[in-house]
């Protein structure tokens, strides 16, 4: 059986198959490498996998973690995921390979109006320092 996968657009998961000597451009599943950039967008068509083998049971455990997204439905249904409703959307989005996470809202007002939960930030705040020890005097 063949497993067909495009790249999450979020993760580079090197691909089994590439070979990859010195200095050659890694290989990624879903991704092929732009030598004018160096980065490594997404592919418009899917990778394949022969399903038995190590090469397929890493591609179905990467499907399960969600680091690829099942191409079709025989792929989904092998790795018990559900294909993605919004596979080219994604793709699109990050056609560039640099898709960037929406960033979280600044103030309370905002996320009350957008419906999110805060966390508190992990900024250091000023602390009281220590008194500084005085050296004794020497007689």
């Amino acid at each position: 059986m063949k497993l067909t996968v495009f790249s999450n657009p979020d993760c580079h998961v090197s691909d089994p198959n590439h070979v990859r000597f010195v200095g050659n451009p890694a290989g990624y599943i879903g991704r092929r490498y732009d030598p004018e950039t160096g980065t490594y967008p997404l592919k418009e068509e899917p990778t394949e996998f022969e399903a038995e083998g190590r090469p397929g049971q890493r591609v179905l455990k990467l499907l399960q973690r969600g680091e690829l997204l099942p191409a079709d439905e025989a792929t989904a249904d092998a790795a018990g995921v559900e294909l993605p409703a919004s596979d080219e959307s994604k793709r699109d989005a990050a056609s560039n390979g640099d898709a960037k996470p929406e960033a979280p809202p600044a103030d309370k007002a905002t996320a009350d109006t957008v419906g999110v939960e805060l966390k508190s930030s992990n900024r250091l705040t000023k602390t009281k320092t220590a008194p500084a020890l005085e050296a004794p005097e020497i007689k």
